[in-house]
């Protein structure tokens, strides 16, 4: 059973309109998210915005590109609906696509990475990212996301 037949058995109960149900191909549907995901993270302000709105762009190109419908053409309170429940459904992937460019952007915007010139207790390990805690944090051990890890800067207490 493929990933369309067990979501529509899943949320046939749930969602009152079969108009998207029955023209959104669900498999289609997710693997079009990675493409549409850096786009939307940098448009939207949170998490929730970003989950429905990157779900939004996806359902609303399958509907344009498969039947010509643009957004207008489309039943308002069915849509928000539906999107809403399709989001819910892939949250597991969408929350994997905001940390990736959450992440990618902490990093751009933080400290410099500065592997050299370390003292051998500061070598860089594979996988491990050493940088400078911003004035005023200092570091106090390393934490581990994503399989990196990262130094864990604190406030420094007065």
């Amino acid at each position: 059973m493929n990933l369309q037949e067990s979501l529509k058995r899943i949320i046939k109960e749930e969602i009152k309109s079969r108009f998207f149900l029955r023209r959104v191909d669900l498999d289609l549907a997710k693997d079009m998210l990675p493409i549409n995901a850096q786009q939307v993270y940098y448009e939207t302000e949170s998490y929730e915005q970003f989950k429905y709105e990157l779900t939004l762009k996806v359902v609303e190109a399958i509907m344009w590109n498969k039947y010509n419908l643009g957004w207008e053409d489309l039943p308002e309170q069915e849509e928000i609906e539906f999107v809403t429940k399709i989001s819910d459904v892939f949250e597991k992937t969408i929350k994997h696509l905001y940390h990736i460019y959450h992440n990618k952007e902490k990093l751009n915007s933080g400290p410099t990475l500065t592997p050299e010139g370390m003292s051998s207790k500061q070598e860089q390990n594979e996988g491990e990212i050493t940088e400078r805690c911003w004035k005023g944090y200092t570091q106090k051990g390393m934490k581990t996301m994503f399989g990196k890890r990262y130094p864990n800067c604190v406030k420094k207490t007065k």
